[in-house]
């Protein structure tokens, strides 16, 4: 998941409830190309969660794991690490943008949930889907969406004068992924989820995004990718690096076949391959 601000939960293994909960920061590192510089431990945490804030060997060890997964030239714009967590079973990982300088991001890990070999690796790609995604050679942020994320009247008065897709960090560029990815599989179908997402600060929202799912099953690749086309592009991303060359049997998989038209991306594919594999023979 995507958040443009604060620190904010996800994972597809997650309760969709919970992805509104804010959860518990415990240490915030600075980090310089592969190293992490010093942990800066939150203070005030619950005593529950106060081993976990003191496992530096556990948070390096994922660090570790997203640096053999991700070539360094594709996450220079990483510039905070943060381990937080909200309870077991809630959030895995998150990226957010910041602000006041839209080339620098953060990558949330939930150490609670973090123990998980496939579920990890999933999601730290997924996460960097949106790195890929939505950095700012791919969008143009817009600062006041960003900084009232809630505002879906904010939201429609921006998108109104960006002719691409407007995504949740701002408009998109002509030739970028995303706005690519849009118009080859959202156009018809995003007046329907438009609706639903103005909805999404309501009580009802998750059943109505489950609904929307249920209505389009063989158009993704997993109940979470649509709740937007963000998300459902980091998922595809995902299945793409993960899992072979599918047929074009399906919506879902010519999503996962989009990639394959970039061959920077084919060629990326193949170097986060070649760190997991490298990364588990030496493990």
């Amino acid at each position: 998941m995507l958040k443009s601000n604060g620190v904010s939960p996800q994972t597809k293994a997650a309760n969709p409830q919970n992805m509104n909960i804010t959860p518990t920061v415990l240490a915030v590192y600075d980090v310089q190309g592969d190293q992490l510089g010093s942990p800066k431990f939150m203070p005030n945490i619950p005593a529950d969660l106060l081993s976990y804030q003191q496992n530096i060997a556990a948070q390096q060890a994922v660090w570790n794991f997203f640096v053999a997964l991700i070539p360094p030239d594709q996450r220079t714009e990483v510039s905070n690490f943060i381990i937080s967590s909200d309870g077991k079973g809630g959030m895995l990982a998150s990226v957010q943008q910041n602000l006041d300088d839209p080339k620098k991001w953060a990558l949330n890990i939930d150490i609670v949930d973090a123990t998980n070999p496939r579920n990890l690796t999933f999601t730290l790609i997924h996460e960097f889907g949106h790195l890929l995604t939505l950095n700012d050679t791919q969008v143009t942020m817009d600062s006041k969406v960003m900084a009232s994320p809630l505002d879906m009247q904010l939201q429609a008065q921006e998108s109104s004068s960006c002719p691409q897709f407007f995504t949740t960090n701002g408009c998109s560029q002509p030739n970028s992924y995303i706005n690519q990815f849009y118009n080859t599989f959202w156009t018809k179908l995003y007046p329907e989820w438009s609706k639903i997402n103005a909805q999404r600060n309501a009580n009802g929202y998750f059943t109505l995004i489950g609904n929307f799912y249920q209505r389009h099953p063989t158009q993704f690749v997993t109940p979470y990718a649509a709740t937007s086309p963000e998300e459902d592009i980091a998922e595809s991303w995902a299945r793409f690096v993960l899992t072979t060359k599918p047929q074009p049997d399906s919506i879902s998989e010519r999503k996962t076949l989009f990639f394959y038209d970039f061959p920077k991306l084919v060629q990326l594919r193949n170097q986060i391959v070649y760190g997991l594999c490298n990364y588990s023979q030496n493990k």
